[in-house]
């Protein structure tokens, strides 16, 4: 990695003498600041305060300021007008991910590692902190948050952002957004450093105790793995090499046996049973998913057209190659309720009682008999609402599109419920927005409602993408 030539580039612009030199005097000065300000007597307290010093220091500097270095990376090379260059060079996508990960936030990287040895140094000096492992641990927590918040931003930027995007106020705004998302871990990071003396908080994994420092470690190194995977996959996309979406299926599943793991599993219960609960947490969390991929991925119309001419002379292979990630996450929606489907008749018992007890809540608040057809019905509604945000970004002005479609959504799924509640018109007319499980009769009318709204929704879609893309 050393023999990068895009991390040499940064190592030249922002490794000077000057700031090499500067920040161990600047930290110097910081400390003895500390230390000349309470007594012989009172070091614990000073070295309580250089350790919080040193960790919001890193947060700031190595977490929020080295992710929006990070994650303008690209934005900045579009708008110096080299990135064609780099995307037409013979560097490899592999070294153009770890060279822009590593790379631009090079100089945040060096106060950071200072940082966290004078962090692990305090931490170390105080009576009940439990020692040097416990302050490596809680060194190699930050190390490994940040690097998830600097290739989260990088990667969440380049799917979102446009070329058009990086001369404009727009990709920084949008940079900055991402940011203030992705860099929250940073601030909760301070959660496992209090409660790593105590046991209270084991991890109960697949019926496993597992501790939770070595949980936290190895979720995150996992994470981080599949992180630099799909910054390659990326840069692979933008140095033109053709990829599948295979990668982006293998970590779907990923996360379903991940979160299958905390739902609890009673010695009794029937296996059925838990197997369709995890399929069903699993499909509202991918409907979710898909929503979110279609709001801040850069719909690229060019791409749409090709996507339509691949699919009308079947070669269904570079189809796969040009599909988008929420139109893949969308197919695992597909696949997720055709499997509730399936197996939902095989279950014995009654569907309230499963979600009550696994959510220890009121069942009747949960779920009714009618379970089939409700989340047929939240997947109609998922339809209508891609048709929609795709109508408003094959418009005119695609710019402002995903104002529009945020705008949509805070009215079909809050404005309107609200005013049609303060009308006192009826739980039934609410089934014109999204399933409600108030009774089970309500289920097929819901399903049917969808079904015509998804309907009329794609045929308006289909008439305008034909007068836009002229196919």
């Amino acid at each position: 990695m050393i023999h990068n030539p895009e991390l040499k580039r940064y190592l030249w612009q922002e490794m000077t003498p000057q700031r090499v030199m500067g920040v161990p005097v600047v930290l110097g000065l910081i400390l003895l600041i500390i230390f000349q300000s309470h007594e012989l007597e009172e070091y614990r307290a000073a070295w309580i305060v250089t350790f919080w010093c040193a960790f919001w220091g890193f947060a700031l500097i190595t977490g929020v300021m080295g992710a929006r270095m990070a994650g303008t990376a690209v934005l900045n090379d579009i708008r110096d007008g080299t990135w064609d260059w780099r995307r037409t060079s013979s560097i490899s996508p592999w070294s153009l991910a770890w060279g822009k990960l590593i790379g631009a936030p090079i100089f945040t990287w060096y106060v950071g590692v200072l940082l966290l040895m004078v962090m692990v140094t305090a931490h170390t000096r105080l009576e009940d902190s439990g020692g040097l492992g416990q302050g490596l641990f809680v060194g190699a927590w930050l190390l490994l948050v940040a690097l998830l918040t600097h290739g989260g931003v990088l990667l969440v930027q380049i799917i979102s952002t446009s070329e058009s995007d990086a001369s404009t106020t727009k990709g920084q705004s949008k940079s900055l957004f991402l940011l203030s998302l992705i860099s929250v871990p940073l601030y909760f990071a301070s959660f496992p450093l209090e409660k790593v003396k105590t046991n209270l908080l084991d991890v109960v994994w697949y019926g496993m105790v597992v501790d939770h420092a070595t949980f936290l470690i190895g979720s995150a190194l996992v994470m981080l793995g599949w992180m630099l995977l799909g910054l390659k996959r990326v840069f692979q996309s933008e140095l033109q090499v053709r990829v599948t979406p295979w990668a982006w299926v293998g970590f779907l599943i990923y996360l379903y046996l991940y979160m299958a793991g905390f739902v609890p599993v009673e010695a009794d219960a029937d296996r059925l049973h838990h197997l369709l609960l995890i399929l069903i947490l699993s499909y509202v969390a991918t409907m979710c998913m898909t929503l979110l991929l279609l709001l801040s991925e850069n719909l690229n119309l060019i791409t749409y057209r090709r996507l339509i001419g691949h699919y009308r002379n079947r070669r269904w292979r570079r189809l796969t190659a040009l599909l988008p990630t929420w139109g893949v996450t969308l197919l695992m929606v597909t696949v997720l309720l055709g499997l509730i489907l399936l197996l939902h008749p095989w279950v014995s018992g009654s569907m309230m009682e499963l979600f009550g007890q696994a959510l220890n809540l009121k069942a009747g608040k949960i779920m009714h008999p009618g379970v089939q057809w409700l989340l047929t019905a939240a997947f109609m509604f998922l339809l209508r609402d891609v048709a929609m945000v795709l109508f408003f970004h094959f418009g005119a002005n695609p710019t402002r599109a995903g104002a529009r479609a945020i705008i949509y959504m805070m009215m079909v799924y809050g404005l309107l419920p609200a005013l049609f509640g303060a009308a006192q018109i009826g739980e039934g007319a609410l089934l014109l927005f999204y399933p409600v499980a108030d009774s089970s009769s309500s289920a097929p009318i819901a399903l049917l409602l969808a079904l015509c709204q998804a309907l009329i929704a794609w045929k308006v879609l289909t008439g305008r993408v034909r007068r836009r893309l002229a196919v």
